[in-house]
């Protein structure tokens, strides 16, 4: 009994490590993989192999792609660095590659940056014209004070000679 037990328990340890086996190789299945590995043991050496292939071209197409979107962006970041750093007055010179979106916005950027500057001209303007007219009124309130108290001054010093000759000619 004892051997027809082992013998029963080895049949079905070889059937669970046989249909292991297939659920590992099922599980895959339904992918592009598992459909070029289901061939034989040695079609399988020649498939992964074939299969790592592509994999390989695969990631070496996606880090090309990458690498032209990163040199666009850098473009991009040049040309938007260029537009940021012109002299004000004159018109940025953008480069046909840059999307619409941001050829737009730097045209609206360069437009308020121009009215910036006009209304900075206003305010120096203004604080001139400011200036001038608080120098005009504070001179003119010191002219008139140094008018009104003059005539005071010399009315004072007639009445002070007046009372100095009648005092003298009295006493």
């Amino acid at each position: 009994m004892k051997m027809m037990m082992s013998s029963s328990s080895r049949s079905s340890s070889s059937s669970s490590s046989s249909s292991y086996t297939r659920d590992q190789n099922n599980r895959y299945a339904h992918t592009k993989i598992g459909k070029k590995l289901k061939g034989g043991d040695e079609n399988g050496v020649a498939n992964r192999k074939a299969l790592n292939r592509e994999k390989i071209i695969a990631m070496q197409q996606d880090v090309e792609k990458l690498r032209t979107k990163l040199r666009h962006e850098e473009n991009i970041h040049r040309a938007m660095k260029r537009a940021f750093n012109r002299p004000i007055g004159s018109l940025p010179r953008l480069p046909p590659f840059l999307p619409p979106p941001i050829v737009e916005l730097l045209a609206e950027v360069a437009v308020l940056e121009e009215e910036i500057v006009r209304l900075e001209e206003h305010i120096v303007h203004f604080r001139q014209e400011t200036y001038q007219e608080v120098a005009i009124t504070s001179s003119s309130k010191t002219n008139l004070k140094c008018s009104a108290d003059l005539p005071k001054s010399k009315l004072a010093s007639s009445n002070a000679r007046e009372l100095n000759h009648h005092f003298r000619v009295r006493f």
